[in-house]
């Protein structure tokens, strides 16, 4: 019966999308109800919901007990909503379950937003209002529902939180924190910066739509990190010696600078700019761009064996490493030059040119002798 805050909302746009139904322009079913529940405790939009089922006919307010209950299960209303639930109540029989769970008081922390028990003397969810929520002053196994818009988690060891929800749009930084529940679901159109976190807790990373992600200097990530909804990702300082697969978005931006022990496959064909530079790519043996890209890969110690950057607009290689790399592949020599790369005396590689190989060029090349 209890229903979980899990997709915090801003009252007055949970006001919005209630008006239409105060005004009669849409029918009102127990799935908006249950939709607004999952949203808010806020006292007017409960209000209203409650007054929207008691505005229907009195057949089809049945449907609804287990919303009308849901509104006291673990939850704070005011005299008037408990009064307008009690005739509802009372007018289809159920008002025995309502003050039965009428007598499972919700607890209060005036600095922390209102903590909802799932039991008598056990807390199920925190529902956080604060800028700086503190998960170690919370009981274990809890539901930490942060509806700040902007949040800072400072030394913060999460291991009591076993579900962490952030509201949409959310600016989240979390900073030299530990103990991450294993799912972390991110919310859409959000700047999520995480800095020297250890997440070797988490087993699945998930970003949504418009979200921008920094993973800066963090240890022990998840082996597969979708990235593919991020318009920005940055990894710098980063060991990625735990990752196996990265996936990024069409036109994103990447910034992997200073990264070490990269996945063997790096697929950055996606990525319309990406930043690699002083990144120590020794074992990366394929390195994919995106035909268009531009690419810095400045002061990177080791290149790698075979490197094709010639589908790059623009490709910076100013102090590169050549000592492992056997074949570096560019459009032309004007890319070459533009590149900035300098090729030490004693290199044994080659360098080719697709120019060169194109059916014209050969053409070109028989005529010309």
């Amino acid at each position: 019966m209890f229903i979980e805050i899990t997709t915090p909302q801003n009252p007055l746009c949970l006001e919005n999308t209630l008006r239409p139904y105060k005004r009669g322009e849409k029918p009102f079913s127990p799935e908006v109800a249950r939709q607004i529940l999952q949203s808010t405790n806020h006292k007017k939009n409960i209000y209203d919901t409650l007054q929207l089922i008691a505005n229907l006919p009195k057949e089809e307010q049945a449907d609804y007990k287990d919303i009308i209950l849901s509104t006291f299960d673990h939850r704070e209303q005011p005299a008037d909503t408990l009064l307008l639930a009690k005739k509802l109540a009372a007018s289809h029989n159920f008002e025995d379950e309502l003050n039965a769970i009428l007598t499972h008081d919700p607890m209060q922390d005036t600095e922390n937003g209102i903590i909802y028990a799932s039991a008598p003397n056990k807390i199920a969810t925190v529902i956080s209002v604060d800028k700086k929520p503190c998960p170690s002053e919370y009981p274990e196994d809890i539901t930490l529902i942060c509806t700040n818009d902007d949040l800072l988690f400072l030394f913060y060891d999460f291991s009591k939180v076993k579900s962490l929800r952030f509201k949409k749009g959310a600016s989240i930084d979390i900073r030299n924190s530990w103990g991450f529940p294993e799912t972390l679901d991110l919310p859409m159109y959000s700047k999520i910066h995480f800095y020297k976190a250890n997440l070797s807790t988490v087993k699945t990373l998930e970003f949504k739509k418009g979200a921008e992600a920094d993973l800066i200097e963090c240890r022990n990530l998840p082996e597969t990190i979708d990235l593919s909804m991020c318009d920005e990702v940055n990894l710098s300082y980063t060991d990625l010696s735990t990752v196996k697969t990265l996936k990024f978005k069409e036109g994103a931006k990447a910034d992997l600078i200073n990264c070490r022990n990269l996945p063997e496959t790096l697929d950055l064909s996606m990525c319309d700019k990406v930043n690699l530079s002083y990144a120590d790519l020794s074992t990366v043996k394929t390195l994919k761009f995106k035909e268009g890209a531009k690419a810095d890969l400045i002061n990177c110690p080791n290149l790698p064996e075979t490197l094709d950057v010639s589908m790059c607009d623009n490709i910076t290689l100013s102090k590169a490493g050549l000592s492992q790399t056997k074949t570096l592949t560019f459009k032309n020599k004007q890319q070459q030059t533009k590149s900035g790369l300098e090729i030490p005396e004693n290199w044994q590689g080659k360098i080719t040119y697709t120019d060169e190989q194109s059916p014209l060029s050969r053409l070109k090349s028989i005529f010309t002798r």
